[in-house]
This record gives structure tokens, C-alpha cells and sequence, in this order.
């Protein structure tokens, strides 16, 4: 039920910005980047916990968006990210872990640009969306369960705040920090939460 109400909230998000914003003011936005999740708390079925650490890891992003004004703008984004688990600790003790998981996300962003006469134009944005949280084939000699391949949809939000750098008037660098989040995803045997700091570089090609 909610990967349908996710494709509905695509269609619907495109339609909208289609309509709000002419052609003129959209544009095309390409970004990738590092991103470093926090340590993840985990509760198992049973009442045992963990917490999770993991590797840095890739995440890419693309989007089209438009201007609601001159300061103002609004964009869907679509964003992959993975990380490989690194260390597992429940009860005191620590071990290497195996396994990975992947963030597919679906983000309704919205921006404000601090206009000036430069070149150099600062934001802040914050966004709204749902993500696909998959996990695979997670062990640990610390864990007294593994947690083999799972998925779940959630809730998914972010605070960003970057700076533009418009090397012309159809070309912009693009350079940002991401608070991203969800609500905890629900695997089996174990809930879990998922936080990540990320650092973006990219372009928006307006048309």
C-alpha cells in the first residue's frame, strides 16, 4: 500500500510543479556525494537491542524543479544512497558485522534562495517524502539474530542548506549539506532507525 501511495505521490508532485511553474523557470538537477549514517539503534522480536554502525558510503540524486518565485523553488528528487556495516554492539561487547543497506528515496523539496549580486547564492530547504529502506543480510558474532534481506517503506524528511554558483545563466554548481531521516523501518526479526548526514556536489541546468 504505500510503494502504491509513493508512485501516486510522484505523479501527482509532477503534475503540480508542470502547472505552477512555466517552462522558463524549471530546470534539471544532477548531484552525488558522500553520506555518513549514524549509529542505528535496533530491537529485536525477542527484547534484545543493538546499535549498528556503519562505512561511509555513495549516494547520487537527480530532479526537476521550478520556480514558485524569485526566491522561492520547489522540486521532486529522486535519491539513491548504500552503506556497508561496519560494526555491530549488544551487551557490552563489539564485533566486525556483515551486511548493507540501501535508502531509495522519493523527496518533495522545497527552497528558499537568498538572492544577491553575486554569483554566489546560499539556501536553506527542508523536504518531505517517503523512502524504501532495504537491508541485507545482516550478522554479527554479537547479535543473536541476523537479519537476512528486508524492506519496508517509510516516512522520509531532510534539512538542507547549500550554496549556488551560477557559472551562467543556464548552468549552476551546486554544493550542500543533508540532514536525512525516516521514521523507523520494520524488519524481521528486528525495528530500526536510520538517520544520515551527506555531502553534495552537482549541477542545475535550467531550460
Amino acid at each position: 500500500m504505500r510503494k502504491i501511495l509513493l508512485f501516486i505521490g510522484i505523479c501527482a508532485m509532477a503534475v503540480f510543479i508542470s502547472s505552477a511553474c512555466s517552462a522558463a523557470d524549471m530546470y534539471f538537477s544532477v548531484k552525488t556525494g558522500v553520506t555518513v549514517p549514524a549509529d542505528s539503534d535496533a530491537t529485536f522480536a525477542g527484547g534484545d537491542s543493538a546499535t549498528f554502525e556503519f562505512d561511509p558510503g555513495v549516494s547520487v540524486m537527480c530532479a526537476i524543479g521550478g520556480q514558485i518565485n524569485e526566491r522561492m523553488r520547489i522540486e521532486p528528487e529522486l535519491a539513491y544512497q548504500k552503506n556497508d556495516l561496519d560494526q555491530a554492539s549488544s551487551s557490552g561487547a563489539s564485533a566486525s558485522a556483515d551486511g548493507d543497506l540501501t535508502s531509495i528515496s522519493f523527496l518533495t523539496n522545497f527552497y528558499y534562495d537568498f538572492i544577491n549580486e553575486s554569483p554566489f547564492t546560499p539556501y536553506l530547504s527542508a523536504g518531505i517524502g517517503f523512502a524504501q529502506i532495504e537491508v541485507d543480510d545482516i550478522a554479527s558474532a554479537v547479535l543473536t539474530e541476523s537479519i537476512g534481506s528486508d524492506e519496508d517503506t517509510v516516512f522520509a524528511y531532510q534539512f538542507s542548506g547549500g550554496i549556488g554558483w551560477a557559472l551562467g545563466e543556464r548552468v549552476t554548481l551546486d554544493f550542500s549539506y543533508r540532514y536525512y531521516a525516516t521514521e523507523e523501518p520494520h524488519f524481521t526479526p528486528a525495528d530500526s532507525e536510520f538517520k544520515s548526514h551527506n555531502l553534495y556536489a552537482g549541477a542545475r541546468f535550467s531550460f
